[in-house]
């Protein structure tokens, strides 16, 4: 493999799915000096996860890194007779749409969804029930029957089976269940495991989404919405769902009183299950009455639609990453401005601290996430001495899924010394794995002196050893520990995890995510040797 990081057009050549390159000031070292302090500055982008979510819409395609489908069930699955006879055509559609305009999708797949399309999504051969919503009547699945389970879980299984690897797909919400796969019927039926799924059912399928799209920190995220925490939601019955990886999402965003201790969501169980789960980050929609429906939560300052808590700060407060904004955003009720705004109150964000050489062949690089919410995949930064690259030159190290205000630091033992006396120069990147399509091409990092040309800045350094050191090997593989930290109120606190990839390792063991602090603390120490 060749990695050439030239000219624009050339710049870089790869089979990994993306190499973007770390901006660092032009520095020149001692042998051993003190951290040099690197400067912040945001690049004006969203990042890929993150931001404000639109119907499928050719507007404002540089204010949003996402777009929204629904996947009708009987759209893919015609019939419950012929449970391998599926029709990914209208999914595929959607994909290439958003994806021709530089953006990922989020899928979510009903059964029921008022307003949108047919309505009911139910296959040929799957038993059904009336039920009455808003004047409408549409076709539920009787969840107590087997026929039921068993087609629903063969899709989510040929779900899973076909879209797993996608780059395009940012991330699956677990829908399905209840109103536009939203985990509730309001007050349209009983929960009563006729026309909702039974807590051992729910407890099935969630476990076949998660198992179906992997674990990894690179596997696609499913998300559940907020209301399956409630006593309806498999949760109480099976607690063991609560130490598997997955977001949650609420369709209630920005609503009035939504932090206040009266509010269903501060009641036991929905709060233990955002507390379970926040290090994994959450998503959302704004809710609709005067808020989605006229675009308030991004035209009147201080964007809270009329209520108790601004989008910014409750984006910090939930680790909100992600947030639909449409009918305002296709309707053309925002403008791009609002909307980018909006999208950079939420998700993750990370910057480079502080740069320091450790005598003539160690480099030290501590990361923060500046962000509003945990890195919802893994990145690796890279560093190599120089551009035009073959395999085994570039060394990899991973970063864990950092948390907000969460340090991280990372060091390099170079393949040989720096030449003493001249200056050297260093090239820092990172690399995602495959959850971002090799097309992708904004910036990732939020620090001062990104180069818009090649979105990098090199290190130049210059080592001057008191005496002669020998020459260290190549290093073969890298270790990162990370420090155990302090954790924000309502988040779990993980155990401190250490991590072992060889360079260039595309397969790695699943992190655990590190909390963020209550306080700023001086970088944290990790090595690799």
């Amino acid at each position: 493999m060749s990695l050439h990081r030239g000219g624009v057009a050339d710049r870089v050549h790869y089979s990994t799915p993306l190499t973007l390159l770390l901006l660092v000031a032009s520095i020149t070292f001692p042998a051993t000096a003190q951290p040099v302090l690197l400067d912040y500055a945001p690049h004006g982008e969203v990042n890929p996860f993150t931001g404000v979510v639109a119907w499928s819409t050719d507007r404002m395609p540089s204010s949003i890194s996402m777009e929204w489908a629904f996947v009708g069930l009987s759209d893919v699955l015609p019939s419950c007779d012929a449970p391998t006879n599926l029709d990914w055509s209208s999914v595929e559609a959607a994909l290439s749409e958003h994806a021709a305009r530089g953006h990922q999708t989020i899928l979510r797949p009903v059964t029921i969804g008022p307003g949108y399309g047919a309505g009911s999504y139910a296959p040929a051969g799957m038993p059904t029930r009336a039920l009455v919503y808003d004047g409408q009547s549409f076709q539920n699945p009787r969840w107590e029957q087997s026929v039921v389970k068993s087609c629903i879980l063969s899709f989510i299984s040929a779900f899973a089976l076909r879209y797993r690897t996608d780059a395009r797909v940012a991330y699956v919400q677990m829908g399905l269940f209840g109103l536009w796969g939203e985990h509730h019927l309001d007050d349209a039926a009983a929960y009563d495991g006729r026309n909702f799924p039974s807590a051992d059912d729910q407890a099935e399928y969630i476990n076949t989404f998660i198992d179906g799209f992997g674990t990894g920190p690179n596997d696609i995220s499913c998300g559940i919405s907020w209301d399956s925490g409630q006593v309806h939601g498999p949760f109480a019955s099976h607690p063991e769902l609560l130490g598997r990886r997955f977001h949650i999402f609420d369709d209630s965003l920005l609503i009035r009183k939504h932090s206040s201790a009266d509010n269903w969501r501060q009641n036991a169980l929905p709060a233990q299950l955002r507390a379970s789960q926040a290090a994994y980050g959450m998503g959302g929609e704004f809710y609709w009455t005067r808020c989605n429906s006229n675009g308030r939560w991004a035209t009147i300052a201080p964007y809270d639609c009329g209520n108790d808590e601004s989008l910014s700060d409750q984006a910090s407060r939930l680790f909100l990453n992600y947030a639909l904004g449409s009918p305002a955003v296709t309707s053309g009720n925002v403008q791009a401005v609002d909307v980018l705004r909006g999208s950079k109150s939420m998700g993750w964000e990370l910057s480079a601290t502080e740069v320091e050489i450790i005598g003539d062949a160690n480099v030290r690089v501590s990361f923060r996430n500046t962000g509003a919410a945990p890195l919802p995949y893994q990145l690796h930064a890279c560093l190599s001495t120089t551009r035009d690259l073959v395999e085994g030159e570039l060394e990899c190290l991973e970063l864990p899924l950092l948390t907000p205000a969460a340090y991280h630091t990372l060091t390099w033992t170079l393949p040989s010394a720096l030449p003493a006396g001249r200056d050297t120069t260093l090239f820092l990147s990172l690399e995602a794995l495959s959850r971002l399509p090799p097309t992708f091409s904004r910036p990732l990092l939020s620090n001062a002196g990104i180069s818009a040309q090649y979105r990098d800045l090199p290190i130049s350094v210059m080592t001057t050893p008191p005496a002669p050191t020998p020459t260290p090997s190549p290093t073969s593989s890298s270790t990162t520990t990370v420090a155990p930290t302090t954790t924000t109120t309502g988040a779990p606190t993980p155990a401190p995890t250490t991590t072992t990839t060889s360079p260039l390792t595309t397969a790695a063991p699943t992190p655990a995510p590190t909390a963020a602090p209550t306080s700023t603390p001086p970088p944290a120490t990790t090595t690799g040797a």
